[in-house]
């Protein structure tokens, strides 16, 4: 019996990498993001790299996540806790969907204060189709 692979195709929207200038805002955005295959089997585990770049004045919480519009629920999310400028790659993974179709996904990423707020800078937010 053939086996109908799952494909994955990310929509990625031209960008800059630039680092904030002024330490005194509070930002995060992502600036990158992979897949560690371009197909998936249902059930396998499909992992996202993204490339995160912030800026806060003081230690701040900040949470990337893989949204799913369907069920409407993170199909993988995670807290970080960061300081200052920088950047670094966050590495998150997930299930593929166990029937096999084209499913959208939603890559974003959220910083603490007085609540989370959703990132304004870099790729707002990416699409993923599995």
């Amino acid at each position: 019996m053939k086996t109908i692979k799952i494909l994955l195709t990310i929509l990625v929207f031209s960008s800059l990498l630039i680092l904030p200038a002024n330490a005194q805002t509070k930002e995060v955005g992502i600036y990158g993001i992979w897949t560690d295959q371009t197909q998936y089997e249902p059930g396998q585990t499909v992992t996202v790299t993204l490339e995160l770049v912030w800026d806060f004045p003081a230690s701040t919480d900040i949470s990337p996540g893989v949204w799913d519009p369907l069920n409407e629920v993170y199909a993988v999310d995670d807290v970080y806790t960061v300081t200052g400028t920088g950047a670094d790659n966050v590495t998150l993974s997930f299930p593929a969907p166990s029937v096999n179709g084209v499913y959208e996904y939603v890559v974003n990423v959220f910083y603490e204060e007085e609540g989370w707020t959703m990132s304004e800078t870099g790729y707002e937010a990416h699409t993923l189709y599995i």
